[in-house]
């Protein structure tokens, strides 16, 4: 009688990367290439890579533009909901649909406009 073994097949031990990929559209791959192309216009040292520029670049991001990003990725429907809430805060308990009565007769308008000149 033969057996049959199965040999066990040593993998290769897969290397640890200290790299990521990273999505970014089109145009800000073209803005760091262009910059980079930029930068590397020397005559000596070594080339200077995307991740050297990238990471000075996040070096000099300031919590207010972070707050800018923030505001810019909110919807028209957040915007309303955060209107909402703050109405609620300081004026007591309303219903959604009172609320954007208010705000289409004008009554709410002159506070949503201060908050957002606020943030």
């Amino acid at each position: 009688m033969e057996t049959t073994e199965q040999k066990k097949i040593a993998k290769p031990a897969a290397k640890k990367s200290n790299t990521a990929a990273l999505r970014v559209s089109n145009e800000t791959r073209r803005k760091v290439l262009s910059e980079l192309t930029k930068a590397n216009k020397k005559t000596f040292g070594r080339t200077i890579k995307p991740d050297q520029l990238i990471a000075l670049a996040l070096s000099k991001l300031t919590s207010s533009d972070i707050v800018e990003l923030q505001e810019k990725s909110l919807s028209n429907q957040d915007r309303i909901e955060k209107a909402y809430r703050d109405y609620i805060a300081k004026n007591g308990a309303i219903s959604r649909d009172e609320f954007l009565g208010k705000m289409l007769t004008g009554e709410v308008t002159k506070m949503v406009s201060e908050n957002a000149a606020k943030t």
